[in-house]
Order: structure tokens, then sequence, then C-alpha cells
């Protein structure tokens, strides 16, 4: 009697388990992949590409942005930015795309910057940031961006990255990088990984949330055409005379900027090689440059980096593959003014408005190169 009720609890259980699996299949093929619904889900969301509300729910939203637009028919008119949340606060699409219109540029500029993101993650979006509908992909880094090793934590993984996820480009990267040993560290990671790139209503749960409880109420926008209103912090006020600010030993950006500069290859640079590899493969035109750090920078996390060396590094790899690299130099103005950027990789309201009016003109000169 008791081994009969126990078969009939986990035949329940597998019925619950195929019921659930069954839903999120249907979610993700009847709704999360059908054009017209991505783009109304899309327009109830809250404009603006700044790091609040919080990194999981920026991230989601941008992400199905970036999904919805590779499902538009918008053959060969996109001009992507892409990067960390330097990108993200530095451009503003508004600025670029009235450049462009002066210019009669027939193209769409958009900002696909995200949270955290290193050269490493590149190829995991190899199938977004290399559609049918980029003619241009700008990649601006910062010279944290080519780590030794994973940037962050397992449990930052877990929380903030899990959604970023490509399962044959991570393993590829390991296996190719003599890094097999984080598949136990990170298994958790893996597994929502895993989760997140088979069913895209647990990928984007924060996102289908919001626009549930939020439909009725919320203004509607174009998510194409007025999506950049980011939050605007005061600007920094840096210490003049410069003086040397103290640095925790253990601090987390300063690992980073030592790990890549290097002349060897690490994981970053080698994730470098292999996106601009794709992407010669797709016939996609490439600009790399890097994303203009503030001077003040020097007295803080970057003391005693050589930049020079890790653009040098750079440059080579781009170079190899017949694409375009911009160098640090054009950006000396920028770099200078202190009151541009609101801490050390972040860009206020004046220096996004500056940068973005520079970049589009620089930028025009390659859109039909």
């Amino acid at each position: 009697m008791k081994i009969c009720r126990l078969n009939n609890i986990k035949f329940r259980i597998y019925c619950e388990l195929l019921c659930i699996i069954f839903l999120l299949l249907l979610i993700d093929y009847c709704v999360l992949d059908n054009e017209s619904i991505m783009s109304t889900i899309c327009s109830c969301l809250p404009p603006g590409t700044g790091i609040n509300p919080g990194p999981l729910f920026t991230n989601e939203k941008i992400l199905y942005r970036i999904q919805t637009v590779k499902k538009m028919n918008l053959k060969d008119k996109l001009i992507i930015f892409i990067g960390s949340s330097s990108v993200l606060s530095g451009i503003d699409e508004n600025i670029v795309r009235n450049i462009f219109n002066i210019k009669k540029i027939d193209k769409i500029p958009l900002n696909f910057g995200l949270l955290g993101m290193s050269a490493i993650e590149l190829p995991f979006h190899k199938d977004c940031f290399l559609n049918k509908n980029v003619h241009l992909v700008v990649y601006l880094y910062n010279t944290f961006s080519f780590p030794r090793y994973l940037s962050i934590s397992p449990e930052q993984a877990n929380e903030i990255k899990a959604i970023r996820w490509n399962t044959f480009e991570f393993f590829r990267a390991l296996y190719k990088n003599d890094l097999m040993f984080y598949v136990v560290p990170y298994r958790w990671y893996i597994i929502s990984g895993i989760e997140c790139e088979l069913f895209k209503a647990i990928k984007f749960n924060n996102v289908l949330r919001y626009f549930i409880f939020n439909f009725l109420s919320t203004k509607k926008h174009d998510f194409i055409h007025d999506w950049h209103t980011a939050n605007r912090i005061e600007p920094y006020i840096a210490q003049r005379p410069r003086i040397f600010e103290k640095i925790e030993q253990n601090d987390g950006l300063r690992q980073l900027y030592i790990e890549s500069e290097t002349d060897e290859a690490t994981f970053g640079y080698n994730q470098l090689e292999r996106f601009l590899y794709l992407a010669k493969e797709k016939g996609k035109k490439v600009v790399v440059a890097p994303f203009p750090e503030p001077e003040f920078a020097l007295w803080n996390r970057r003391k005693g980096i050589k930049i020079n060396k890790i653009d040098c590094h750079v440059q080579r790899i781009v170079e190899s593959y017949n694409m375009i690299f911009l160098e640090r130099n054009i950006f000396d103005n920028i770099e200078k003014n202190d009151s541009y950027y609101i801490d050390v990789v972040h860009m206020g309201k004046t220096g996004s408005e500056i940068y973005s009016k520079y970049l589009a003109k620089i930028i025009i000169n390659y859109i039909n190169s």
C-alpha cells in the first residue's frame, strides 16, 4: 500500500514537472518568440540604459531589447555600440542618431552595453551582435576588459550573468584556455546558464513580471527611438593637485587592470580574437577602440598600469583580422576633463553628450568604407 502511494506521489511530481516544462516551452515559442509580442513587451519596459533599478533587471531589459531587435526586419541597418556599463553611460543613441540624420546616414545606432561585460563575453553574444540586421559593430573596451580568468566570483556570476550565456562558446573557451577546473566552482552558474538558454521565460522572468504587473499603467514608448534616458549623476570632483588614493589590497577592479596589462594571451584577449574571427567569417565590420577613461583614474585603481601596453596588444589582434582600431590619443581632450565623469569608468550627462557627438562623426567614416 505504501509503495503504491509512493509511486502515485512520484507520478504526480513527474506530471507536474512535465506540465511546467510544457508551459515554459509554450511561453517561449508562442509568446517570447513572436516579434510583435516582443515589441509590445519592450515598449512597456522603463526606458533608459542607466544602471538602476538594479543590475539583474537592467541586464535582462537590455538583453530583451537586443533579442527583439534581432527579430525585426532591419537588414544591415544597425550600428551597435557594445561594451561594459561605461558604454551604457557614455553613448547617447539620440545624439548619435541626430548626427547620422544630419549627415544623411541611413543607419540606426543602438547602445548594447551590458553591466560588467568584459571581452570574455563577446563570443557568447555572437548571434545577437553579428546578426543579419547589424551593419557595423563598435566595441569600446576598458583597460580592465582582458582578464586572465573569469572576472567575477561564482556567486556574482550566478546572480548577474547566467542570463548572458552560450553553452557551446563557454565550454569551448574553458577548453581552449585550459580552464576546465572552473566547472566545479561555477557549477550553479553553468546550470543557471543552460536553463536560461533553454527557456526564455526563465531568462527574462523579471521582464515578464514587470510587463504583467505594469502593462496598463506604463506609458508606451518606441523602444528603438526613445530608449536612452539614463539617470544622470553629478560629475566626480577629482582632487587637484592630484594625490594617490588608497586602494584596498583585494580590490577586484584593480586586479583586472593588472591581469589585462600583458603581452601574453589571456582569457580576455583570446575571446576578443574569437569574436573577431566570427565577425570576419560572417562578413561583419568591427571597429575597436578604448573607451576614454578619466585622467584621475591614474591616481586611483589604474595607478602604475601601462595602458599603452594594453592598447598595443589589442591593436595587434584587431589589425591581424583586418578590422579597424582607433587609437586612444584621439580622445585625449575628453580624458583630461574631470567634469565629464561621475567615477573612474562612467560618464555623466555632459561627458556623454560630448563623447557621443565626437564618436559619431568618427564612426561615419567607417560605415560605408
